[in-house]
């Protein structure tokens, strides 16, 4: 569990700074855990989707990722 913890921190400070840079202006992150609810890479990963203001339809994203 402590890997999940110390990885979901650096997603975040990596996320945040490039918040902070202007390079995105918000981002998901995410992980599937287990076969059955999706992973397909068997060891620990990352989703990471850098988002910008109004480049998708708000609410087909949040059917897809949610």
């Amino acid at each position: 569990i402590e890997y999940i913890t110390k990885t979901i921190g650096e997603v975040v400070a990596y996320g945040e700074n490039l918040v902070k840079t202007g390079q995105i202006d918000g981002y998901h992150f995410g992980m599937n855990m287990r076969e059955p609810a999706g992973q397909s890479v068997l060891w620990p990963h990352v989703h990471f989707l850098p988002r910008h203001k109004d480049d998708v339809n708000k609410r087909i994203l949040r059917n897809i990722l949610f």
